[in-house]
Formats: structure tokens, C-alpha cells, sequence
């Protein structure tokens, strides 16, 4: 079983403002990337391909882009940490709401922030962000601060949550703002 991106498109990385703005809403830096290459590690401490993420140990506040090939394992393993050593995970991954795990693992475990607009991943040949990404991705939560059932939105350009009530207030016209 592979576990992490091989030479594929799966080992794009995250672009660090989004790791950052999901930090300061956390309070703190994530100390540990599960899921990363020296080049595209989002924390301190990281785990290799070699080391395996799925089975190493993992740390108090973790992040998480995986292979999205496999992105099940990786937030079954999440939810896990959550449930057992009280660990906090942030995983980035494609919002599959059609497939058979994601009301197990998402609706009903973690707080799932679904990214308005598309993110412009880290290319690992160019180390510049590329644009046209063509799925939906999102934040799924695992921790003891992150309530099950709970959906929130954030932008993809900055990371930053969206206030629904201000992005959905009708103008006196009728028309949303």
C-alpha cells in the first residue's frame, strides 16, 4: 500500500498562508506534518514516506496533506489520535462527500471547513503555485476543541474563516453581497 505521493501530482504541497491562518485560529504552531518531503514539510517535526505516518507515532497538533488516493486512512488514523491521546489534526483534503467514508469519518467526527474557492498547491518541480486545481478541497478537523456535525467555510486564497452572516446579508435590492 502506498502511503505517500510518489512521483505522481499527489505530492503537491500545501501553501504555507493556509497552514498559517489555520495555526493562529489553533493558537499555536502544529508540531508535527504526518504526511511530508523535507521540501514540503508544514511544521517542525515531520514523517517521511520511509517512516510511515500511518503507523508512526504522531504528535499533540498535527498537520495533514495526504496522498488523496488514500486520504481515508490517513483521517481514520485523525480521528483515532482525537479519540485516544487527544490530539488535535488538521487534514487538507478533497471534499469527497459522495464517497462511502466521508459521513463515517467527516460528518460524524470532525469539524469539516469546506474551501470557497480552489487552492493553488505548491508545485514539487517548480516550488510555485499552480492554479486550476479542479476539485473542491477541505479542512477536516480532528481534537477535543472541534464539535462533530459542524460545518464552516473558508477562503482558499487566505485560509481565513468566512463570516456566513456577512457574506450572505441581502442588500436592500435583494441581491446577496
Amino acid at each position: 500500500m502506498t502511503t505517500h505521493a510518489g512521483p505522481s501530482l499527489q505530492n503537491y504541497a500545501t501553501p504555507d498562508y493556509l497552514v498559517r491562518a489555520l495555526e493562529r485560529e489553533l493558537g499555536r504552531p502544529f508540531d508535527l506534518d504526518v504526511c511530508a518531503e523535507e521540501w514540503n514539510a508544514k511544521a517542525p517535526r515531520f514523517i517521511t514516506e520511509a517512516e510511515n505516518g500511518l503507523t508512526a507515532q504522531w504528535g499533540r497538533r498535527n498537520w495533514c496533506n495526504p496522498p488523496y488516493s488514500d486520504q481515508a486512512a490517513w483521517m481514520r488514523r485523525a480521528s483515532a489520535e482525537a479519540e485516544v491521546r487527544g490530539a488535535t489534526t488538521a487534514c487538507l483534503v478533497r471534499a469527497s462527500i459522495d464517497t462511502s467514508y466521508w459521513l463515517r469519518l467527516v460528518t460524524l467526527r470532525g469539524t469539516c471547513d469546506f474551501l470557497r474557492g480552489r487552492v493553488a498547491f505548491i508545485s514539487p518541480v517548480t516550488l510555485k503555485p499552480e492554479r486550476g486545481s479542479t476539485f473542491a478541497s477541505a479542512i477536516v478537523w480532528y481534537g477535543p476543541a472541534f464539535s462533530p456535525c459542524c460545518v464552516r467555510w473558508r477562503s482558499a486564497a487566505t485560509g481565513e474563516l468566512i463570516d456566513l452572516n456577512r457574506a450572505l446579508q441581502v442588500r436592500q435590492d435583494g441581491e446577496a453581497a
